[in-house]
């Protein structure tokens, strides 16, 4: 299966306009390699240079393009999944305190004095359906209490794969990059844009990515079982 084909197949189909735009890129490319198998004569030489440096600056402008906003709607989705896991972690780690309270203070036999407690208005709706499930669920407290309300668990899924969606968007995109620039050299016998790619790089989120590192960290983390939201 050809690359153009296969990166339409492993995207996210509702990122799909976000994505490195691979096949339009290439068309700038093989533009470059019909000019450069044109007949390298005197009379013609003027016209092919400049139809060449036309068609670079074509893609180099594509390739800007391109990068500037895979690389915003990456940072952008980075932001977006960062605040989602933190808010579900903070979730989580309400119910734990509650877990611990309720474990070192009340017996969760008697749910007169979890009542009681609830109605202060002390830990909030997650934690006070979190101990409705306990009740309810594992028999009036027979059991553990719950590591979560089911609802956050839910959306700690949801989180952990948006965050791998991040990162393999991440990769796909820099793939077909590098894929452009080697048909590039291969087919101009020049390093020009992959030179300017070297250049501009270092300044896109899609090869920085400040904070995905530490996103996907956190993520993993919290799967293992240790969460914080210091």
């Amino acid at each position: 299966m050809k690359f153009g084909d296969s990166i339409i197949e492993m995207m996210y189909e509702p990122w799909a306009e976000n994505y490195l735009h691979y096949n339009a890129l290439k068309q700038f490319v093989k533009r470059i390699g019909l000019i450069e198998s044109e007949p390298d004569d005197a009379a013609n030489f003027a016209r092919r240079q400049d139809s060449l440096g036309d068609a670079e600056e074509a893609l180099w402008i594509a390739i800007e393009q391109q990068l500037s906003k895979v690389s915003t709607f990456m940072q952008e989705e980075v932001a977006r999944t960062r605040d989602r896991l933190d808010a579900v972690m903070l979730k989580i780690e309400e119910v734990r305190a509650l877990q611990l309270f309720l474990q070192s203070k009340v017996d969760p036999r008697n749910p007169s004095v979890l009542q009681e407690l609830l109605t202060d208005g002390v830990y909030g709706p997650i934690t006070a359906s979190a101990v409705e499930y306990y009740l309810t669920s594992l028999g009036g407290g027979q059991g553990d209490l719950p590591e979560a309300d089911p609802s956050s668990l839910d959306e700690m899924a949801h989180v952990c794969a948006a965050v791998d969606m991040v990162r393999e968007y991440g990769m796909l995109n820099y793939l077909a990059l590098l894929k452009i620039v080697k048909k590039h050299a291969k087919w101009s016998k020049s390093d020009s844009i992959k030179d300017r790619v070297k250049k501009m790089l270092p300044t896109q989120f899609l090869y920085t990515g400040e904070g995905l590192f530490e996103l996907v960290c956190k993520a993993e983390t919290v799967v293992a079982g240790d969460v914080s939201v210091a």
